[in-house]
């Protein structure tokens, strides 16, 4: 609860946890717990009828949740390293990167828009948001700022997102039948390239595609490109209903088509596991050396499906740990 007890312009007492990662960490430090605190009962969690899908492009159910606070704890201690309270930072903007000399950076996208900032509401749709926007980065450790610039992208009514890797910054928004994305170099925002295409559809969250980047490539589906040029591969996303989202190893993606899917990316190849599906959203992890799929499907109509959660190791592992040494006689 101490963690939660964060003040702000509101002066308000008590918060719901927003964003949460560990950052920082090396062999001599443990990091720091970075946090953001949110009015109590902005956070989507109904859940019940097909209103509270979320599958919508624009309107209440598309706002973007805010946070008031950003801060970092000391996970060994519990004390407070700092605070940040400045505007309101889009919660679906947070990443954490690091900069030239290898620091741990937080980046996100912040409103400071007195339209936005003065109101109640932290489900954020207005077109006050996207006026006036910022792009910061801040020391993960001390909460210096080391980036604050102003940024002008597509309005996301219907998803707006940051991903850093490798030095770069990729900002993605979402709204009427389009993608738009921005990349940008990390340290001072530099536009290195941009693009816009159309959805794959309006629906089942295809409209809600996020960049997930592997090695050179981004993924924002329909399109695979090249992270440092924006040319776009002669890759296409496996054929078969995909709702949700997807997930990403060194040399695989994972996601939903029609059943559970793998897409083994540089040999061109497919496997799926036959009535077997994920969520709709991200359920479907690989991590740790596995990948994990944590029964999604029940209560869907859509199938007959197999309600059951799977977990597959690689198969050199798992026959080097089927291999008898001996050790067991």
């Amino acid at each position: 609860d101490r963690f939660r007890a964060h003040g702000n312009r509101t002066a308000q007492r008590t918060w719901d946890w927003g964003y949460i990662a560990r950052a920082a960490q090396t062999d001599d430090s443990p990091g720091v717990l970075i946090g953001s605190s949110v009015k109590p009962g902005t956070i989507f969690t109904d859940w019940w009828t097909g209103t509270n899908w979320y599958d919508q492009q624009d309107g209440e159910l598309a706002g973007k949740v805010a946070s008031d606070v950003l801060f970092a704890i000391d996970p060994e201690t519990g004390r407070e390293r700092w605070t940040r309270r400045e505007g309101l930072v889009i919660n679906p903007t947070i990443t954490v990167g690091e900069d030239a000399e290898g620091n741990a950076i937080v980046y996100f996208v912040e409103s400071r828009n007195p339209a936005v900032t003065r109101g109640d509401a932290r489900r954020l749709q207005s077109d006050a948001l996207w006026q006036g926007l910022r792009l910061v980065g801040v020391n993960a450790e001390t909460g210096r700022e080391v980036l604050d610039k102003a940024i002008e992208p597509m309005p996301g009514t219907a998803a707006f997102y940051l991903v850093y890797s490798q030095g770069k910054l990729l900002l993605s928004s979402s709204s009427g039948n389009q993608f738009a994305l921005y990349v940008l170099e990390a340290d001072d925002a530099t536009p290195v390239w941009d693009t816009q295409f159309a959805w794959q559809a309006n629906h089942h969250g295809k409209h809600l595609a996020r960049p997930a980047v592997v090695g050179n490539l981004v993924f924002l589906r329909p399109r695979v490109m090249d992270l440092d040029t924006g040319s776009m591969y002669d890759l296409d996303f496996p054929d078969g209903h995909q709702c949700g989202t997807y997930t990403l190893t060194t040399n695989a993606l994972f996601a939903r088509a029609g059943d559970t899917m793998m897409w083994s990316v540089n040999e061109s190849q497919v496997s799926r596991w036959n009535r077997h599906r994920p969520d709709c959203w991200i359920s479907t992890i690989p991590a740790g050396g596995m990948v994990l799929s944590p029964e999604g499907g029940g209560g869907c109509s859509c199938g007959s499906w197999i309600e059951t959660s799977l977990g597959w190791m690689p198969k050199a592992t798992s026959e080097a740990a089927g291999q008898d040494d001996g050790a067991g006689e």
